[in-house]
């Protein structure tokens, strides 16, 4: 069945539909009802240089100009999957201000609470318009504002003291102005005094707050992740679809929307914890962006872009896997299997080396747009090193390309454990679905590619290490990919201790207050800190742990990269509500370089595996 064909995905999205949600990509402060579209978009006007606010997103690039920063910066507060309860705090040109809110049936409720003014107050405006096209129009009914779309007429009211009339704004729709000087309500619906508009909007910040507190000392994690993807799901009016997208502003820059191979999956995955919907979305979504080969793509872009030369790692049988043990949904298992399997059968086929290991690839592609990133790495060492998800690893430095076969002429341990985690999520789900033949197939892959990657073992390094296939010599350039053999169940214990005590326990190599490094700290690119030459990155760190659990010699090994990387996660989460894309090895910090986005749903992973090792999931 094709996934566009199956009713159950369909309630999935029309469940996501539902209510009032933040879901207008280019503002946090915009609520929609998604029935019709009807959209209450808050800005701001500030007097003292006569600037504007009328987009507000999380995580914007601090400018500045003659008068200071130009930018607003967004302290993102709870945030549920329903959209019933929103909260974040705005910073901006010496204002300070909160938004939260709640919605009942078809109204919804939004309280700003200043918290610091300028001399002379701002302005509040409440655009109300109809987004992405849809049939309505607004118009003034005194001092509110009345909508009318197919659904009928919609009251929109608001508290506080109306300012005085100032046109010279960049609002092309009907707008009602508050000055900020004290409490502001925009509501919907019948009349409502503040009190009882706090009252509702009190009770369902108590009960979002109540479902993490269940979760005793894990529930900061669980708000930390439920916060990052319930503010970056949007809705693609493009595709009709919800989804995550790395993040808006990414989004933004990319045409409406940007989905990532791994990074879609690993959202889904941390998604399943509390919201099946939006789980279930995310790797439905980024499956559906399968090229005709069947691998799924790096990248899909809102422009039309699709990096349709490579893949990116193949995690998504295991997070399918994980789902179905979660949800025990055998409809979604049935209805994704075979994606998963298809995507399998092409890296079996098209990253293959003869002697049974695998190199990463780009394979020949016509031009389309003529877009840089669409001929950045085609069918090169770049665009290999963009499929293994590690754009610019040292790793990957001076590597020859076999153009012929489009791979990389170096032998991949990342890689190949990957696909021995692949195969044996695929051994599972084709058991499970009682599908013998396909199993026997994944059981003999397995096998097949474990005694290739013992191939990569170097007894004198203590470690499986990459191998340039043309010279058939072992680069030491040192990764943490290089753990992923440890995917691998056969790996002896002697070898395995030997790799985490002569490796990860090296301080010249990897260990250090803050771990992991992308490459070894005794390598000369580690010093750059940019990317991933050094900077540590939240799925590889997941992805070790999950190599790591395979081995129970090695619990003291993962309770240390549990506890450190959640003590990272932290630190920049405590200090300025971020969830960094990437972090530096050395400060652990994310806002040292302007290549790390602020709200980045990944980043999350670094406190996932603590909530996942204790049975949480």
């Amino acid at each position: 069945m094709k996934i566009n064909e199956s009713k159950e995905y369909g309630y999935i999205q029309e469940n996501l539909l539902q209510g009032w949600r933040t879901y207008n990509n280019y503002s946090i402060l915009s609520h929609v009802r998604m029935k019709d579209g009807l959209a209450l978009s808050i800005a701001v006007k500030e007097f003292k240089y006569g600037r504007f606010l009328g987009e507000t997103l999380i995580g914007r690039k601090l400018k500045k100009d003659y008068y200071g920063e130009t930018e607003e910066v967004v302290l993102p507060g709870m945030h549920s999957y329903s959209g019933k309860y929103t909260e974040a705090e705005i910073r901006w040109r010496g204002i300070e201000f909160t938004v939260e809110s709640t919605f009942e049936n078809d109204d919804v409720y939004i309280l700003i609470t200043p918290k610091k003014t300028q001399k002379t107050n701002a302005m509040l405006v409440l655009e109300a318009s109809y987004l992405w096209n849809r049939d309505g129009y607004v118009e003034h009914a005194e001092s509110s504002l009345v909508s009318h779309s197919g659904i009928g007429e919609t009251h929109i009211q608001a508290s506080g003291r109306e300012s005085e009339r100032d046109f010279n704004i960049p609002v092309m729709c009907p707008y009602m102005t508050r000055v900020l000087d004290g409490d502001i309500v925009f509501y919907t619906g019948e009349e409502k005094s503040v009190e009882e508009i706090k009252e509702l909007i009190g009770r369902s910040r108590r009960e979002l707050d109540d479902s993490f507190s269940k979760y005793g000392d894990l529930g900061e994690i669980y708000k930390i992740i439920q916060t990052n993807i319930s503010w970056n799901t949007t809705f693609d009016a493009k595709n009709n679809r919800v989804a995550t997208p790395t993040s808006r502003i990414w989004s933004i820059e990319s045409g409406g929307y940007v989905m990532y191979c791994w990074d879609n999956y690993f959202c889904s995955l941390m998604a399943g914890l509390e919201s099946k919907d939006v789980a279930y979305a995310n790797f439905v979504e980024m499956t559906k962006e399968a090229a005709p080969e069947g691998f799924i793509p790096n990248v899909s872009w809102g422009n039309g872009f699709k990096s349709t030369d490579r893949s990116q790692p193949p995690i998504g049988s295991f997070v399918l896997l994980s789902l179905y043990k979660k949800y025990k949904d055998e409809w979604f298992l049935k209805l994704l299997y075979p994606y998963m399997k298809k995507w399998n059968d092409w890296y079996f086929a098209n990253r293959k080396n003869p002697n049974g290991t695998f190199s990463w690839g780009s394979n020949k592609r016509e031009q389309i747009y003529g877009t840089k990133w669409e001929y950045a790495g085609v069918n090169d060492t770049y665009g290999a090193a963009l499929e293994s998800g590690l754009d610019n690893s040292p790793m990957y430095d001076d590597i020859p390309f076999d153009k012929e076969r489009g791979v990389m002429l170096l032998e991949d341990v990342g890689l190949t454990g990957l696909l021995i985690n692949d195969s044996n999520s695929l051994f599972e789900i084709a058991t499970i679905l009682g599908l013998d033949e396909d199993a026997d197939v994944f059981k003999s892959r397995i096998e097949q590619t474990s005694k290739a990657l013992d191939t990569l073992w170097s007894e004198e390094d203590g470690i499986y290490l990459n191998r340039r296939y043309d010279k058939k010599e072992f680069s030491h350039k040192i990764s943490p990919t290089l753990f992923y053999a440890l995917f691998d169940k056969n790996v002896s214990k002697e070898r395995a201790l030997r790799m985490i005590s002569e490796h990860y326990f090296n301080e010249n190599e990897f260990f250090g207050e803050f771990v992991i490094p992308t490459i070894s700290r005794n390598d000369s690119a580690f010093s750059e800190q940019f990317y991933w030459r050094g900077r540590i990155w939240a799925p590889i760190n997941f992805l070790v742990y999950l190599a790591l659990d395979n081995h129970k010699e090695l619990s003291d090994a993962k309770n240390d990269l549990i506890e450190r990387s959640y003590k990272l996660l932290m630190k920049e989460w405590t200090e300025n509500k971020h969830v960094h894309e990437n972090y530096n090895a050395v400060t652990g910090e994310g806002c040292d370089v302007e290549s790390s986005d602020r709200f980045y749903h990944w980043g999350a992973l670094l406190g996932f595996m603590k909530i996942i090792d204790e049975n949480k999931y």
